[in-house]
C-alpha cells in the first residue's frame, strides 16, 4: 500500500506546475509566441524605417534637382540682363513649352548649362556621373549610371497681369520645374521671373 502511494506522489510531482522540474509545454509555446511577435514587430519597424529613409533621400534629391532647374533659368536670365551669353531660347525670349537642362560640355560638368527642347522622353532622364546628377540631350556615354529620376521645365509666359494667373504684371514668366521618380512625379517647384520681354 505504501509503495502505491509513493508511486502516485512521484507521478503527481512530475506533472505539477508548482514543482521545480521545469516549464510545461504550454508555457514554452506561449513564450515562443511572445518572442516571435516581438521579433516580427522589430523587423517590421526596421523595414518601415528603411523604406522611409530611402523615400526621404529620393525626395531630397528631387527637391535639389527641381530647385537647380529654377536657378539655371534665373542664371540665364541674369546673364542676358548683364550682356552675357544671349543664346537662350531664341534670343532671350521665354517661349511656352517644355525644356531640359544639361551641361554645356558633358565631359566637364561644371562648365555651364544649356537649355533645350527635349526631342524624346529619354532626354529627361537623369544620370550620375562622378557624384553629379546630370541630364544629357542625347544618349549617355559609358560610365554614366542611369537613375530613376527624370526632370523637365515647363515655361508659361501667358500671364495677363491678373492675380489669378500668378503674376501681378504682364512681364512675368512662370517656371514650373518637374521631377519624377520611376515615372511618378514627386516634386514640383514653381517660380515667377520678372522682366520686360514683351
Amino acid at each position: 500500500m505504501k509503495f502505491k502511494i509513493n508511486k502516485y506522489l512521484i507521478v503527481k510531482n512530475l506533472f505539477s506546475v508548482h514543482g521545480n522540474k521545469g516549464f510545461s509545454l504550454l508555457e514554452i509555446i506561449f513564450s515562443i509566441a511572445i518572442i516571435t511577435v516581438g521579433i516580427v514587430s522589430i523587423l517590421t519597424l526596421f523595414n518601415y524605417n528603411l523604406k522611409a529613409e530611402i523615400n526621404n533621400k529620393n525626395k531630397l534629391i528631387a527637391i535639389y534637382l527641381a530647385q537647380e532647374s529654377i536657378e539655371i533659368i534665373r542664371q540665364n536670365r541674369d546673364n542676358i540682363w548683364f550682356g552675357g551669353d544671349s543664346d537662350f531660347l531664341d534670343n532671350s525670349e521665354f517661349l511656352d513649352g517644355e525644356y531640359i537642362v544639361f551641361p554645356e560640355d558633358t565631359d566637364i560638368i561644371n562648365q555651364g548649362w544649356k537649355i533645350k527642347i527635349p526631342n524624346e522622353t529619354a532626354y529627361k532622364k537623369v544620370y550620375i556621373n562622378n557624384g553629379y546628377y546630370v541630364q544629357k540631350n542625347n544618349n549617355a556615354p559609358g560610365g554614366w549610371e542611369e537613375t530613376g529620376f527624370e526632370r523637365y521645365i515647363e515655361i508659361d509666359n501667358s500671364s495677363d497681369g491678373s492675380v489669378a494667373s500668378g503674376c501681378d504684371i504682364d512681364s512675368c514668366v512662370r517656371i514650373i520645374s518637374h521631377v519624377l521618380f520611376n515615372g511618378t512625379e514627386i516634386v514640383t517647384v514653381t517660380a515667377y521671373l520678372y522682366d520686360d520681354w514683351c
